[in-house]
């Protein structure tokens, strides 16, 4: 108030009295413009021990999504940011929500509610949830922002309400902030919409109350099954190796639009190997099925990523190549992805490899004669071979050379041998000579890892009269057909 005294202007703080029913209450008109700044946020999951220890859902001032359904935290942190020196400032402040802020929390841009508490909701998009892991006005301590002084907050949980926070003046003005977690569960929120939070005066005003950041979540919409393609078998042709496994490699795009997690995180995605005659439901054999291999991306990101999974292929697995039975197939595999919510999707590869024919053999042993007198002949001795790859009617060329004792030697005819029964060297079937001969032993592929198939053979050696005493060295080949 102004007025005029001897000539001076004078000034003054105005008084109002105001009687009502007989009680005078005086309001005094002063500058007030004391503000606090919503200055950060950050979401959290419901666990923990206190208000102070949940796990974070993501960083502090970054969005995050929650499920359909979920119970999650979110904290607010306020900062003091105008305060007359002679002003100490208490601040009661509640929750608000919006759909279309956009990111501004002005209230410009966007319809804002109040976030309603557990007994009062009706069916809005959130309300204030309940938990087990603190108590309801529990003093919170300073998680988002350690450069300031912590003043107060607190933990809201079901029909709570934000404790009041009081922000004093002098050399700490400006400096000073609080933080409140409210505990809150997606009730009715729109799938694939953004939601925005903000705090405002407890009386509904947004007077001297500014937001630096404006929280968001994101409700993901509903879920989409996932989509396999790009599926690929590697090496180009699978070339197997003898008596042990080759390494066959796959790989798949997965993409799902409630993120690649949606999969390699939370569903599971699996591939078939088969031959291509068969049906990826085919049953698990070394032979022609490979069943269950995980397809895996331990590091995912985006919605869509790819996997990979390998397998040990055995070298009895069935060939698909010009000189097999299987010459009209192909070696084929399907993946299959299946999502959180059980959703699925699979795809096979569109230029499916050949698996290659592998013939070959082991001959176990030695063949030793021991000691044989002239004009005599040895005893029988036995030597197996097994079929190490995976041709199915295996034969073998038999050679051999001179044995040899210095100087002297015992000719390579000499040595007979049989491929079906033992007997006496009269006997046998085949005299060894140098030239590799064909001998039909239709030695199967063996069909399963641990019991290979082999065949014996039967050999015997004559010494004549006249041969010099010694021990007599040479080689004998047989090589598979």
């Amino acid at each position: 108030m102004q007025y005029i005294r001897n000539g001076i202007l004078m000034s003054t703080a105005l008084v109002i009295a105001m009687f009502f029913l007989g009680t005078t209450q005086y309001i005094f008109a002063k500058n007030t413009d004391t503000v606090i700044n919503q200055e950060h946020f950050q979401f959290y999951d419901d666990d923990g021990t206190t208000v102070n220890n949940a796990t974070a859902k993501a960083a502090i001032d970054a969005t995050t999504t929650i499920a359909v359904a979920e119970k999650f935290h979110l904290r607010l942190g306020a900062l003091q940011t105008a305060n007359k020196p002679d002003i100490t400032l208490v601040r009661t402040i509640k929750l608000q929500f919006s759909s279309n802020a956009n990111g501004d929390c002005t209230g410009g841009t966007g319809s804002w509610a109040d976030v309603p508490t557990n007994t009062g909701w009706a069916s809005q998009a959130f309300r204030q949830g309940t938990t087990t892991n603190f108590t309801d006005g529990d003093a919170t301590t300073a998680r988002l922002d350690g450069t300031h002084s912590h003043i107060g907050g607190d933990g809201v949980s079901g029909d709570g309400s934000p404790n009041s926070a009081s922000f004093t003046t002098g050399a700490t003005a400006n400096t000073e902030h609080a933080e409140w977690e409210w505990v809150l569960d997606e009730m009715a929120g729109t799938e694939g919409v953004t939601y925005w939070f903000r705090f405002i005066n407890s009386d509904g005003t947004t007077t001297n109350v500014a937001w630096a950041t404006c929280a968001s979540i994101t409700v993901p919409a509903g879920n989409s099954a996932p989509v396999v393609s790009a599926v690929n078998i590697a090496p180009a042709t699978i070339v197997l190796t003898e008596n042990g496994t080759t390494t066959v490699t796959v790989t798949a795009t997965i993409a799902d639009a409630n993120g690649c997690t949606d999969v390699f995180t939370n569903g599971t995605a699996t591939a078939t190997l088969y031959r291509s005659s068969l049906t990826s439901s085919c049953s698990a054999d070394a032979n022609n099925c490979y069943r269950d291999i995980p397809v895996t991306n331990a590091s995912c990101s985006g919605t869509s990523d790819n996997g990979t999974g390998t397998v040990q292929v055995w070298y009895i697995a069935q060939a698909t190549d010009a000189s097999s039975s299987f010459d009209g197939d192909t070696w084929q595999a399907e993946v299959k992805a299946i999502d959180a919510a059980n959703a699925s999707s699979t795809a096979t590869d569109g230029t499916p490899p050949e698996l290659s024919t592998l013939l070959a053999i082991s001959v176990t042993g030695s063949i030793n004669y021991g000691t044989v007198a002239v004009n005599a002949t040895s005893t029988t001795q036995t030597v197996t071979i097994t079929n190490t790859g995976n041709y199915n009617s295996t034969d073998a060329n038999f050679s051999g050379v001179n044995l040899e004792f210095g100087a002297n030697n015992i000719a390579v005819g000499q040595q007979r041998y049989s491929t079906t029964t033992t007997e006496a060297w009269d006997y046998m079937d085949y005299t060894l000579d140098g030239t590799p001969t064909r001998r039909e032993l239709n030695i199967t592929k063996g069909t399963a890892t641990g019991t290979p198939s082999t065949q014996n053979n039967f050999w015997a050696i004559q010494v004549l009269t006249g041969q010099a005493a010694g021990t007599y060295t040479g080689t004998s080949t047989i090589t598979g057909q």
